[in-house]
């Protein structure tokens, strides 16, 4: 079980993140702290709060600082705080639950379990990724058994092809599978990998960064100045 407190460095398909270890901060507020609508369970702002990553339902609460937040099994649901923080709901969403998952301030990283999610980036340039990698804790995630489908464009829950119904706003920046997916972005300048897998990367408008991966990869531009890596040009 790996503390969220640990320093670590990860990658995210090829984006290297160097994350601080958390502050102790002291949380003196006099009104319960919320998350999503919900009083919080685990306010990592308290120095003696439990891990979540556990299996429970729990509402967790970031801190300041950008930190890795890794919850186990349960519904969860999880605010990040201002800083850049990695967010990675591990356990399974029964039928009929949604885990809700908000980045906060800064340019977050949003790692989608299976089942149904609601993924909010919120300001700053945010990463949702359908596949996961701790490089010093050894462990790698690829959350699906099958390529996804996601389009940036969409609003409301979407049909992410076997992983469950997902729901993204203000998310810039997208992250596929090992296997085969079409992901596209929302006409407002994206990040798109493929990652593995013979994958579909359609940017739309905007000045889009797209790269393929390894894999027959093919990338779609459109109006605005693309960049292109790691895959075909149509």
């Amino acid at each position: 079980m790996m503390s969220v407190r640990a320093a670590l460095a990860m990658t995210a398909s090829g984006l290297v993140l160097s994350l601080p270890a958390l502050p102790t901060i002291g949380n003196a507020a006099t009104e319960p702290a919320m998350c999503g609508g919900r009083i919080v369970t685990i306010d990592l702002n308290d120095p003696d709060a439990p891990d979540p990553n556990r299996d429970d339902s729990d509402v967790v609460l970031g801190t300041p600082a950008g930190e890795l937040i890794w919850t186990g099994n349960g519904v969860d649901t999880v605010c990040g705080g201002a800083g850049e923080d990695v967010i990675v709901t591990r356990g399974d969403v029964p039928a009929g639950a949604r885990e809700e998952v908000y980045g906060g301030l800064g340019g977050d990283h949003l790692h989608s379990s299976p089942g149904d999610e609601l993924l909010v980036g919120g300001p700053g340039f945010d990463t949702v990724s359908y596949h996961f990698k701790c490089r010093n804790c050894g462990d790698e995630y690829p959350y699906s058994r099958n390529g996804v489908k996601v389009d940036l464009r969409l609003t409301g829950p979407q049909d992410t092809s076997g992983r469950g119904f997902d729901e993204l706003s203000s998310i810039e920046n997208l992250v596929g599978t090992v296997w085969a997916d079409v992901l596209r972005g929302n006409g407002e300048g994206n990040r798109i990998i493929g990652f593995l897998g013979d994958d579909i990367v359609d940017g739309r408008r905007g000045a889009d960064d797209l790269r393929g991966g390894r894999g027959s990869d093919q990338c779609i531009g459109g109006p605005g100045r693309d960049t292109y890596y790691l895959c075909e040009r149509r």
